[in-house]
């Protein structure tokens, strides 16, 4: 039960006020039941690299940079802790992705990273890696990156 103030416009206020955020409170409940564990979807991507086929002459860049940047991303989430300075290199690399070539190219060179410890890298799967590493609000701008380019691809 609202509690009545006696003005009718602070009733009315109070009253939607209330409605708002019982909505807004079903919703977070309703997308969490949906997806308990905050699980991002198969996206269907090759993940070995020797599977990736890359046409380099829709590439964006050069194929040193794809390396370069599969390293920073490498260096990035190799630590036993993930900073943001850490989650801003991981931006940094995926924020200049701008085709689904140069996606799959930075897939392959991530595949053929190898970590000193082992603990990423060198098993193509720079994708399950991100997720790994990376806290999942950041997808959505990535893939929302993703899509201002027109790209078919998601991460």
């Amino acid at each position: 039960m609202i509690p009545k103030s006696g003005n009718k416009n602070v009733d009315t206020a109070i009253t939607i006020a209330v409605i708002i955020l019982i909505v807004f409170v079903l919703n977070k409940i309703l997308s969490i039941l949906k997806n308990p564990f905050g699980t991002t979807p198969d996206t269907g991507l090759p993940l070995d690299p020797n599977d990736i086929k890359v046409d380099e002459s829709k590439l964006n860049y050069p194929l040193s940079q794809y390396e370069i940047w599969a390293t920073n991303i490498e260096t990035a989430i190799t630590g036993f802790y993930v900073s943001e300075d850490d989650v801003q290199s991981v931006r940094d690399v995926l924020y200049n992705i701008n085709s689904d070539a140069d996606l799959m190219q930075l897939i392959k060179a991530f595949g053929i990273q190898t970590s000193l410890g082992g603990l990423t890298g060198g098993n193509g799967d720079l994708v399950t890696n991100l997720r790994l590493y990376i806290p999942s609000k950041e997808f959505k701008g990535f893939n929302d990156h993703f899509t201002g380019w027109g790209m078919k691809l998601r991460i």
